[in-house]
């Protein structure tokens, strides 16, 4: 099994909607080629993953052996990644403000259904980023705020592939450069 990318992708986008009590339709992974929702909406990224250590790999009896697959070569290892959620509001102030909202989201990590739904996606929040306003001119009359919340995670890398025992060896004394 390697890393269960749509079972973490669901679990933040619940975190980011529970958080900012907007709807399904408004919390989105950016860079998706569809329509842009109407403000205020969360667009989601998982900007980087960066292995942290060294995997290790573990050899375990497969529990349905076969011939040739007695065994299981399990490699594991921690990876960080780099989650960010933008935020685009109609006003940079009070409770609908981009910065309120992500600050609400990002107080919402400790809720008891979001904690659930991250650990049962194998996502742990380590780590967040000053929230940064970052509003912008959408022409000469229109101002769009924004901002942007960067959070720190680490999830669990596995792949296996199957294996056999070696039971007998065979072993000559003729080095492999003899005729």
């Amino acid at each position: 099994m390697a890393i269960v990318w749509n079972t973490i992708e669901t679990a933040i986008a619940y975190w980011a909607r529970t958080g900012s009590g907007l709807p399904t339709g408004k919390v989105i992974w950016a860079k998706q080629n569809g329509p842009r929702p109407a403000n205020p909406y969360i667009a989601l990224s998982i900007l980087a993953i960066q292995r942290t250590g060294h995997d290790h790999v573990n050899v375990e009896d497969n529990p349905s052996p076969a011939s040739g697959a007695e065994i299981i070569h399990y490699v594991r290892g921690p990876r960080k990644i780099t989650v960010t959620m933008q935020c685009f509001s109609n006003t940079a102030l009070g409770i609908s403000g981009s910065a309120q909202i992500l600050d609400s989201v990002m107080s919402a990590v400790k809720l008891p259904s979001v904690q659930d739904a991250l650990r049962t996606a194998g996502v742990g929040v380590a780590s967040f980023d000053p929230i940064q306003p970052l509003g912008s001119a959408m022409n000469s009359a229109v101002f769009e705020p924004r901002a942007l919340l960067t959070a720190r995670c680490f999830i669990a890398s596995e792949i296996s592939e199957t294996g056999t025992y070696i039971e007998t060896v065979e072993a000559t004394n003729d080095p492999p450069w003899s005729a």
